[in-house]
């Protein structure tokens, strides 16, 4: 029994582990891109006539790693927060406190 309630431990450790990393990777992505776009903005590049607009969206736009990421990233929410409440109500039920 002792093993069990273990086991459902670390199935809620890994799901909020996995939900944190999930929040955290995307927050960062997202503040990296926002701030990629303000460096060149505060160069003066978008308003610059030498650059077209076009240009300007090509420099500042998100790389296919950047995206990829990103939604694996959101991928990972979910799941980790799956595991995190199938945890808890397994470590519940185990003790008989289901309410």
């Amino acid at each position: 029994m002792t093993n069990s309630i273990a086991k459902n431990h670390v199935i809620a450790v890994i799901g909020g582990v996995l939900a944190l990393v999930g929040i955290t990777v995307a927050a960062t992505l997202r503040a990296s891109s926002f701030a990629r776009y303000m460096w060149f903005e505060d160069l003066g590049l978008d308003v610059d006539p030498a650059v077209s607009p076009e240009l300007f969206r090509q420099i500042v736009a998100t790389s296919p790693t950047d995206k990829a990421l990103f939604y694996m990233a959101l991928a990972l929410i979910p799941v980790g927060v799956i595991l995190l409440v199938l945890g808890i109500v397994r470590h519940k039920r185990m003790d008989g406190n289901v309410s």
